[in-house]
C-alpha cells in the first residue's frame, strides 16, 4: 500500500519545514530592507529638494543684496557730482546779490538755476518687495533704509525746489530779494543733507561690500 504523500508544511518532514522557515525569514528580511531602502531614497530626495531650494533663496538674496549696494554706489557717485555743482552755484548766486534791488524779478538777472541729484532707488525697492527679504539681514536692511531715507528727502526737496522755481516769487519785482534768500537757502539744506548722505553711503558701502554680503547669506 502506498503511503500517503503530505499536502501541507505541518506534515513536511523537520528538516523540510527548517528550511521554509529559513527561506521564509530570508523573504521578510528582503522585504523590510527593500521598504528601508525606498524610505531612505525618499528622504534623501526630499532632503536634497530642500537643500536646492535653499541655496537658490540664498543666492537670489544675495544677487538683490549686490543690486542694492551697486545702487548705493552709483548714488554716492551722483552726491559727489552734486555736491560739486552746488556750490558753484551757490557762490554765483552770493555774487549776484549785491545786484538784486527789487526793481525787477530775480528770473531777469539769469540766476544759476538749482541742481538737484538724480538719485535711483529701484533695487532697494525690488528687495523691499521680493519674497527673499526675509533671507536678508535685519541689519543690512536697516543700514540701507538710513541711506534711502536720505534719497526720499532729496526727492522731496526736489518738489519744493520746482515749487519755489516755477512759482511766482521768482517772478515778482518786488520779491526778487526774498527769491534770492529762499534760493540760497534751499541749496545750503541740499549740501548739508548731501553732506549727511554721502557719509552714510560710505558707512554702508564700507561695511557690506561682496565678503561681507556673502557672508551674510550663509554662501
Amino acid at each position: 500500500m502506498t503511503e500517503p504523500v503530505a499536502d501541507s508544511a505541518l506534515d513536511a518532514p523537520p528538516e523540510v519545514q527548517a528550511r521554509i522557515r529559513r527561506d521564509g525569514g530570508g523573504r521578510a528580511r528582503f522585504f523590510i530592507v527593500e521598504s528601508f531602502v525606498v524610505v531612505l531614497s525618499v528622504l534623501i530626495a526630499l532632503g536634497l529638494d530642500k537643500w536646492s531650494e535653499e541655496r537658490e533663496r540664498r543666492g537670489l538674496a544675495e544677487a538683490a543684496m549686490s543690486e542694492v549696494v551697486a545702487e548705493v554706489v552709483l548714488n554716492l557717485e551722483e552726491l559727489v557730482r552734486t555736491d560739486s555743482i552746488t556750490r558753484s552755484r551757490l557762490a554765483s548766486l552770493g555774487e549776484l546779490a549785491s545786484s538784486v534791488d527789487g526793481s525787477r524779478p530775480l528770473f531777469s538777472y539769469a540766476p544759476p538755476g538749482f541742481y538737484t541729484p538724480d538719485l535711483n532707488r529701484a533695487a532697494y525697492e525690488r528687495l523691499s518687495r521680493s519674497a527673499v527679504e526675509f533671507r536678508v539681514p535685519s541689519s543690512f536692511t536697516n543700514d540701507a533704509f538710513r541711506f534711502y531715507r536720505g534719497v526720499e528727502m532729496m526727492a522731496a526737496l526736489e518738489t519744493r525746489v520746482q515749487d519755489i522755481y516755477f512759482g511766482p516769487l521768482q517772478h515778482r519785482a518786488e520779491d526778487a530779494r526774498v527769491s534770492l534768500a529762499v534760493s540760497q537757502a534751499l541749496m545750503r539744506q541740499q549740501l548739508a543733507w548731501g553732506d549727511y548722505y554721502r557719509e552714510v553711503a560710505t558707512d554702508f558701502l564700507e561695511t557690506w561690500g561682496a565678503e561681507a554680503v556673502r557672508d551674510a547669506v550663509g554662501r
